[in-house]
């Protein structure tokens, strides 16, 4: 029983310091389940680009979830902040890392000064966001 006990121990230790990271410099992707809805993903590895940090667009969540129209994992909504009004079209790119090809999707996006709202990016039915995936908003 004992080294039982100790096996466990050591095999828990391995699966929890295998997913450290020694390297500072490489981008960390943090997944939260939002509660009450196992089908909600919130993302931390969202990038506004310089032009829309310009104009006063800011990001304060992102979460992918199942598209109404059918597929899974191809929904982004994107809650923005606004610093000044804009109104821009607005294109997202998500890149997998597994294999650097890029799924692309564009919005008609109008904001207001001081106001903070919601828009929904749907990408086709084929596609899928994965969370390892790095998602660019231009």
């Amino acid at each position: 029983m004992l080294m039982k006990s100790k096996l466990f121990i050591l095999a828990f230790s391995l699966i929890v310091f295998s997913g450290c990271r020694s390297d500072k410099n490489m981008k960390e992707t943090s997944i939260t389940k939002v509660e009450g809805n196992s089908d909600i993903i919130n993302l931390d590895n969202v990038e506004l680009s310089v032009e829309l940090l310009k104009k006063g667009v800011k990001l304060k969540s992102s979460v992918i979830k199942d598209s109404p129209a059918g597929g899974s994992n191809n929904l982004l909504t994107l809650q923005l902040i606004f610093e000044n009004d804009f109104k821009d079209v607005i294109y997202i790119k998500v890149i997998d890392k597994t294999d650097g090809k890029g799924k692309r999707a564009k919005l008609e996006v109008e904001g207001q000064n001081g106001r903070v709202d919601n828009y929904d990016f749907i990408f086709g039915k084929s596609v899928q966001i994965e969370v390892n995936s790095l998602i660019l908003v231009e």
